[in-house]
C-alpha cells in the first residue's frame, strides 16, 4: 500500500508532498514493502537487494514481477492500493508518478491495483 499522510484534525494544514508525488518514491516504498512482507523469502522472489542499485524503471517492472510472483506462488490475488494521486496531479513536480503507472494491459493475471485520490 503506497498512501500520504493520514488525515488528522490537529493538523490543519498539508503541504503538497512533492517528494512523495515522485516516480521513485512510489516504486521504491512498493519495493520496500514488498521487502518488509517477503522478509524471509527475498532469495526465493529474487527481490533485488537495495533500490539505489536499480535504475526507477527497473525497480518499477520488479514490482511487477514480483507481486505475479507472489500470485503464482500463493494462488490468491495480490491487491495494491495506491493512495493520493490527487496530490501527486496538485504537485509542482515536472515528473511525477503518474504516468508511470501500468496500463490495465501491462498487468498480470491475479494482480490487482486500486488507486484512488
Amino acid at each position: 500500500m503506497y498512501t500520504f499522510r493520514p488525515i488528522s484534525l490537529e493538523q490543519r494544514f498539508y503541504d503538497l508532498d512533492e517528494g512523495l508525488c515522485s516516480q521513485e518514491a512510489l516504486w521504491g516504498e512498493l519495493l520496500n514493502q514488498l521487502r518488509r512482507n517477503l522478509k524471509g523469502q527475498l532469495k526465493k522472489y529474487d527481490v533485488p537487494i537495495n533500490n539505489a542499485l536499480c535504475e526507477i524503471s527497473t525497480i518499477r517492472s520488479e514490482v511487477l514481477r514480483i507481486l505475479e510472483e507472489t500470485y503464482i506462488s500463493k494462488g490468491e490475488k495480490v491487491y495494491v492500493c495506491i493512495n493520493g494521486i490527487d496530490h501527486a496531479a496538485r504537485s509542482k513536480i515536472t515528473v511525477n508518478f503518474l504516468p508511470s503507472l501500468f496500463q490495465p494491459d501491462e498487468i498480470p493475471e491475479g494482480v490487482c491495483f486500486l488507486i484512488v485520490g
